[in-house]
């Protein structure tokens, strides 16, 4: 070949030209026949092309010259510049061999910054590793993937199909949402009529109830269909809250009242933790403001003992704190409790015997306090740290896994207070925690994965 592409340069026994614009390129129809089934099936086709001195293609020059280039060489230079182009080229001349090394290439520059972009080229050009491969980025990063422009050009089914991934990797669901509202407002006029198909595919319930109930009365996307999506997840929180009395979201009845404390404002770039605080009376159903705690944080533990209401760590700008707010129900204010021994974020709270325990979290957190002292003790750490996670008191023990985590695994473990130890609890249910709460003695875990 190498004495062919010598012949071609210097257009000897050259047969036919190829075209694009105004760039010509002669070559040997042989050649080409023998490299790509597109050649091949028209010079051979007994139809005009086949005879014809010149073929007229479409693509870009560059393209062009270096496709006939790897014809005659094996040789060609791939760069994220070309790549692309002569993925479509080679899609048009069935040049399987070097589509499947651009394949490979793009393989290896899948990213957040492109993802969606390479999603969207691999459907259109049936590339299915590449495909693959995007959507897993997608999945592994989305709160990335989501302030990236490209997030905004996904199409409607295509923004279905990725939320609704088991995959899907976030703090918290209000990412999810957030980044759909987002989506809507990069274009109102076309996509507002297309959200109440999407936030249906949300898991709203796992959404925190602070981020629900700031979006229900501040967003003014949401139609009646929408609204009663979140009304359902909401009453789906609060039927938890009201008979267990605990939560990790910002959110913990006592009474008849729910109490929703910090959060963010929403802002899908860059959060912003809120001092906030209300209170949505069940019966009359209607909103009290509250007084602003003394500090604003996000994601806090926040459970009640004895008609006060007990906020502890949560984060700020991302970092773990170690604070200690109180508020009293009967006197209407709040207060600061003794700082935590460490900063706390992504942990459980529970109470037991008038003690607040917090567990959990990467850290592997396992801190007393003692309400009527005002005084936090550092425990036994757990076995193993537990991102993000559910906690509930069971019989005097206090049991301990990772959302998302099978409950037969190590991933789940219990502490007993009465010796300060850890100890393995698994079960031989083939399903995932969500969550977990005790009613009437019995132990509930929310669960996904069922068969």
């Amino acid at each position: 070949m190498k004495n062919m592409n010598q012949m071609r340069l210097t257009a000897r026994h050259t047969d036919v030209t190829l075209q694009t614009g105004l760039v010509k390129i002669t070559c040997h129809r042989v050649v080409l026949a023998m490299a790509s089934e597109y050649f091949d099936t028209m010079f051979t086709c007994g139809l005009e092309e086949s005879t014809s001195p010149v073929v007229q293609l479409t693509m870009e020059p560059d393209t062009l010259s270096s496709i006939v280039e790897y014809v005659y060489t094996g040789v060609i230079e791939l760069t994220g510049d070309n790549v692309e182009r002569l993925v479509k080229a080679c899609d048009l001349l069935r040049l399987d061999a070097l589509k499947a090394a651009c394949d490979k290439f793009m393989l290896k520059h899948v990213e957040p910054t492109n993802c969606v972009g390479f999603y969207q080229f691999a459907k259109m050009y049936r590339i299915d590793q590449l495909k693959e491969k995007a959507m897993q980025v997608m999945c592994a990063q989305f709160k990335s993937v989501a302030c990236n422009a490209e997030f905004k050009h996904l199409s409607c089914d295509e923004l279905i199909y990725l939320i609704k991934q088991n995959d899907v990797v976030v703090g918290s669901e209000d990412v999810v949402c957030e980044s759909v509202l987002d989506w809507v407002r990069h274009d109102l006029e076309n996509r507002r009529s297309a959200l109440e198909t999407i936030i249906e595919n949300v898991r709203l319930p796992y959404c925190s109830s602070s981020y629900l109930w700031h979006t229900k009365y501040k967003c003014d996307l949401l139609t009646p269909k929408c609204l009663e999506y979140l009304d359902e997840a909401l009453m789906f929180q609060i039927d938890s809250v009201h008979r267990y009395e605990t939560s990790d979201d910002g959110s913990v009845s006592l009474g008849n009242c729910v109490y929703v404390v910090g959060g963010t404002d929403g802002t899908a770039v860059k959060n912003n933790e809120l001092s906030s605080a209300e209170c949505f009376h069940l019966n009359e159903r209607r909103w009290v403001p509250l007084p602003n705690m003394p500090r604003a944080v996000a994601d806090p533990m926040v459970v009640t003992c004895n008609n006060k209401i007990y906020v502890v760590g949560g984060s700020v700008q991302g970092d773990a704190v170690s604070c200690t707010q109180v508020f009293d129900t009967t006197w209407w204010k709040w207060c600061t409790g003794s700082e935590m021994p460490e900063a706390c974020s992504g942990c459980a709270a529970v109470v037991l015997n008038n003690s607040i325990y917090v567990v959990g979290g990467n850290e592997r957190t396992c801190l007393k306090y003692d309400t009527s002292s005002d005084t936090w003790t550092k425990l036994t750490p757990p076995l193993r740290s537990h991102a993000n996670t559910a906690a509930v008191v069971w019989h005097g023990r206090i049991l301990v896994a990772t959302r998302g985590a099978a409950l037969s695994t190590d991933a789940c473990e219990q502490y007993t207070p009465a010796n300060d130890t850890w100890s393995d609890w698994t079960t031989s249910l083939d399903v995932q925690v969500m969550g977990s709460t005790v009613c009437h003695g019995l132990l509930n875990v929310d669960l996904s994965g069922m068969p």
